[in-house]
């Protein structure tokens, strides 16, 4: 058999080998949905209902400066914006270890410079970058994410029949804001002037202005994982 129809057939085998397969990963938005999922699964969960707009940060709660400094060292501005962007993100393909993990591993199957560089090209996936809006519960409040396409040839390995899938994510430290009910000290008053025993009094709900003083409101820093690589493999 000719020497470039071994290295065909040997691509198949170069993703595997280069690249474990993903069956699954977490999906970056399992931090937000779904609200009754596992407390392991979820650093902290949000509120059931999401327009507790009373808990929500206010304008001296988003000072980017103490925000900048309860975050580092964890801020990158390659893939995360503290205002909203009005642009693509940049193109940082150059920096993807699955293009070098393939590069590296055809390098030693001892094939001519014009069919490793086609392995390498066939087992590369496309890829693009999008900003994610995580909302007012997070700063920074948008972060990159690696989307898939499809390969021009309708697959990334040869043989046919692998796909572009999503490779493990990457963990940023973001800042999740977070709301607890305070402890309350102090005991339930009671009518000392009732003769027929003593009754405790019923507790008023607080109203609307005063509902935000029972809770504790601060800045966590939490991992958030976004897609960052997309890999061939068995999808």
């Amino acid at each position: 058999m000719p020497q470039h129809w071994l290295g065909f057939l040997t691509t198949y085998f170069i993703v595997r080998s280069a690249i474990p397969s993903v069956k699954a990963t977490s999906p970056p938005n399992l931090l937000l949905v779904p609200r009754d999922a596992p407390v392991h699964d979820v650093p902290l969960r949000l509120w059931a209902n999401p327009r507790q707009a009373v808990l929500r940060p206010r304008k001296r709660d988003l000072q980017q400066s103490a925000l900048m400094a309860t975050l580092e060292p964890h801020f990158d501005p390659d893939w995360m914006s503290t205002s909203k962007p009005h642009k693509p993100p940049s193109d940082i393909s150059h920096t993807r270890k699955s293009a070098a993990e393939l590069k590296s591993t055809a390098s030693t199957l001892g094939l001519s410079d014009t069919v490793r560089d086609w392995l390498v090209s066939r087992g590369t996936c496309p890829i693009t970058y999008a900003w994610k809006d995580l909302g007012s519960d997070f700063w920074p409040r948008w972060v990159r994410t690696a989307v898939c396409l499809r390969p021009a040839t309708g697959t990334c390995s040869w043989p046919p029949g692998m796909g572009c899938v999503s490779a493990p994510p990457r963990h940023l430290h973001v800042l999740r804001w977070h709301c607890r009910l305070k402890k309350k000290n102090k005991r339930k008053k009671v009518d000392e002037n009732n003769v027929w025993g003593r009754i405790e009094k019923k507790e008023v709900l607080p109203k609307k202005k005063g509902r935000r003083k029972r809770y504790r409101c601060l800045w966590v820093k939490v991992p958030y994982p976004v897609p960052e690589d997309c890999i061939c493999a068995c999808a």
